[in-house]
């Protein structure tokens, strides 16, 4: 299920319920997104934006558990991406050795990360992944060689 916007709790409400779905289909989980984001790629000032945008995403993913235990409370709820699109991640001058933010993102990206596994499991979310680490093309060939070191926090964060 992909939904083009948020608050959109008619759609689970329907979706969720098992009289709209033939007698034969059970519903097993949904999944949702979240991604933060800033008005600033390179001002790390600017990535303390993440966390009000999370308690935003908290509420609406409050309201989604409430469907879900009011209309089929086995279904399992997974947040399955979030993460952090930084303003012009997709703009092409962004490389390897130039990813146009500071190392400390990587910092600001895994605290995003914690903060939103904490809220989320607090409220009954199964599952949450982690997506976007960065946003800009390069990404795949990354290889994340010339910051490797420096990502301690962020990998570590994914590991725990």
């Amino acid at each position: 299920m992909a939904l083009e916007g948020h608050f959109e709790f008619d759609f689970y409400s329907y979706f969720l319920n098992p009289l709209n779905h033939q007698s034969d289909v059970s519903v097993d989980m949904v999944t949702f997104h979240f991604y933060a984001s800033t008005s600033q790629r390179s001002n790390i000032t600017s990535y303390e934006s993440f966390f009000p945008l999370a308690d935003v995403f908290l509420v609406e993913a409050t309201e989604i558990v409430s469907i879900r235990d009011r209309l089929n409370p086995k279904v399992m709820l997974n947040v399955d991406e979030t993460g952090v699109i930084l303003p012009d991640d997709n703009d092409p001058k962004w490389t390897e050795s130039d990813p146009g933010f500071p190392l400390l993102y990587w910092n600001a990206a895994a605290a995003n990360y914690v903060y939103v596994w904490a809220l989320m499991a607090g409220i009954g979310v199964d599952f949450v992944g982690e997506s976007q680490l960065t946003g800009y093309p390069s990404m795949p060939s990354l290889g994340l060689e010339p910051q490797v070191m420096r990502l301690h926090a962020h990998m570590l964060c994914l590991l725990c």
